[in-house]
């Protein structure tokens, strides 16, 4: 917005300059403004040389020539120097107040697109959809026939519109505990969509993460000790109401309390935009 803003500003000052420009073309051109200097000091030398050589000639009588007077004259310089300051400068004291007018309407011209398209963005950022995810109780996984961890999860739309193409991509595993930084959990390529592809405001959608191999009893007893953890990682993907694409992730490391299991959120591995 802000790189919008000085663009448009740009343009303004080359408007201004364009502007200025035009002006000095129209602007008498140096010969010229010699030329009407000239005859006015020949016409000066002319008078003076009739009234040598009449000087029974009057001044106003038919025949005789009109000599310029001082303040004409002065009249003449201050205008020469006028077409001068405008020549070497490309714009005259007559005409700031055009571009001073000018620049100032293109500069709030712009504003009020700046503003407009703030507006815009601040109705998107309102109205789209907000995709979030959340434990089901707590994420307590249970242990199936298999004997490979489940995690229950619900997305929830806590936005004002729809989010489309909902899709998301689940894992869990072991892993060390502490995890080394920079961990990144193999997330399946195979996204599955959402029920219909679509969760409406205030709508929720559950889903289900397994965990991607059977615990060996080695890997119980590790869990049990606290070398090893449980690891849960799950993104989201959508589209909201104005095409732009979105996402969520979501991780969580299980833990034990009191002999029951429970999800410790991992702030490095929830996200959003």
């Amino acid at each position: 917005m802000t790189m919008r803003l000085v663009k448009v500003v740009y343009a303004a000052l080359c408007l201004v300059c364009w502007s200025a420009d035009l002006s000095a073309q129209q602007t008498p051109q140096p010969h010229q403004q010699h030329a009407v200097q000239g005859n006015v000091q020949r016409s000066g030398q002319h008078d003076s040389a009739a009234r040598h050589d009449h000087p029974d000639t009057a001044i106003g009588a038919p025949g005789a020539h009109a000599v310029p007077s001082p303040e004409l004259k002065g009249q003449a310089e201050r205008q020469g120097d006028q077409s001068d300051h405008k020549r070497n400068y490309g714009v005259s004291w007559s005409d700031a107040p055009n571009v001073v007018i000018a620049f100032f309407t293109v500069v709030l011209a712009a504003i009020g697109m700046v503003q407009a398209g703030i507006s815009r963005e601040s109705a998107r950022q309102q109205l789209r959809a907000y995709i979030s995810v959340e434990a089901r109780e707590v994420a307590i996984p249970r242990m199936t026939d298999s004997n490979r961890y489940e995690f229950h999860l619900v997305m929830k739309n806590s936005g004002l519109t729809p989010a489309y193409a909902v899709t998301q991509a689940s894992w869990a595993g072991l892993r060390p505990h502490p995890l080394p930084d920079g961990t990144v959990f193999p997330l399946p390529t195979d996204t599955k969509p959402a029920s219909g592809g679509v969760v409406n405001p205030r709508q929720e959608r559950e889903f289900v993460a397994t965990a991607e191999a059977q615990l060996s009893a080695t890997d119980i007893d590790a869990k049990d000790a606290g070398i090893m953890a449980l690891y849960l990682y799950t993104r989201v993907d959508y589209k909201d109401a104005f095409g732009r694409p979105r996402y969520t992730t979501f991780g969580q490391r299980i833990a034990r309390g009191g002999g029951h299991p429970f999800g410790v959120d991992l702030a490095e591995y929830c996200d959003s935009n």
